[in-house]
Parts: structure tokens; sequence; C-alpha cells
């Protein structure tokens, strides 16, 4: 089943639904998570309803789908968990940009390389892209192991691309691209 891809036995990556805003507002706001997004100001409550709202819908459209990381602690309940984004989509050439959240509770447990790989499969197999591609701002040390420590390969540098803690940083880009 392609939707299969979305989940492991206790992961799952489910569309964002409107009613996922006030969970999107908080983490988005979040000064330990805002080191690694490119937000530059505060997500105001509204945006957060729009983007909930856009990115559950179709990856042709808008370029970009969001999924909430759920983990089943319960039987009756899942417990969201973070993110992850596909975004930068290009159909033409198919391939996409990937990005995870995961808030600090859930970090350094392994659910960020599961997070990882169900996007990564849905991408390449299910979506049938060429390649997908992460960019790591060089100072985000975390970000930089994980990558170094998935099939991700490092790929490109782009020297003082990317402003931030008062100094221009380098964008580092990894891929993956099945051969």
């Amino acid at each position: 089943m392609r939707l299969s891809t979305l989940r492991d036995n206790e992961l799952s990556l489910r569309p964002i639904e409107p009613q996922d805003a006030p969970l999107l507002y908080g983490w988005e706001n979040d000064p330990q998570l805002a080191e690694s997004n490119c937000l530059y100001e505060p997500l105001a409550r509204y945006q957060a309803k729009q983007l909930a709202s856009a990115g559950g819908s179709n990856l042709f459209e808008n370029g970009f789908l969001i999924f909430i990381a759920q983990i089943r602690q319960d039987p009756a309940e899942d417990t969201p968990i973070g993110y992850v984004e596909i975004y930068d989509y290009d159909h033409f050439h198919r391939r996409a940009a990937i990005g995870l959240v995961l808030t600090p509770k859930w970090q350094r447990k392994g659910y960020g390389k599961r997070m990882l790989t169900c996007i990564s499969r849905y991408a390449l197999e299910t979506l049938r892209l060429h390649q997908v591609y992460a960019e790591v701002v060089a100072d985000n040390q975390s970000a930089l192991l994980f990558f170094e420590n998935s099939p991700y390969k490092r790929v490109a540098t782009l020297p003082q691309w990317q402003w931030q803690h008062g100094d221009y940083q380098e964008l580092i880009i990894y891929q993956l691209c099945p051969e």
C-alpha cells in the first residue's frame, strides 16, 4: 500500500489539519525550535490557521505539504511530537526539499531518524520524486550530525548564505538521490 510509507510500528505521519493550527503556532514560535526554521518574525495565529488549512492539501497546487508526526502511547490517543514538511516542490525536475521539526522532549530518541525515513520513502516511492534534499545552516551542529548519520549525502556548501547569530552562515545541502 502506498500510504504505508507514512508509518512504522509506532510512528505515523498524517496530513496537517485546520485543528492543528495551535500546535503549529506553538512550535513555530518556540525559541528552541525557531533556530532551524527560516522565520524572522513570529508566526501569527491566523498565519498558522492558513498554513494548517493549506498544508495538508495538494502538493501540486501549493508546492508544499506538512505532516504531523505522532506516536501511539495510548491505544485511544496519538501524541503529536513534531512535523515534517515537503517544500520547494519542483514538478519538472521531480525534486523537493524536506524539513523536520521535533519537539525537545522527543529529540535524541530515534524519532527524527524514523520521521526522515518515512517522509523520504513517501517522497521517493509514492510521489515518485527523483531526489529530495535538506538545507542545514552550518552552525546547527545537531542537524549537521543528524544528516551526517543519515543516508543523505552532503553535496554542496553555499558560503555566507544565511544571516544568523550576527554573522553570515554557510548553508549545507544534503541530498538523497537513489542510484
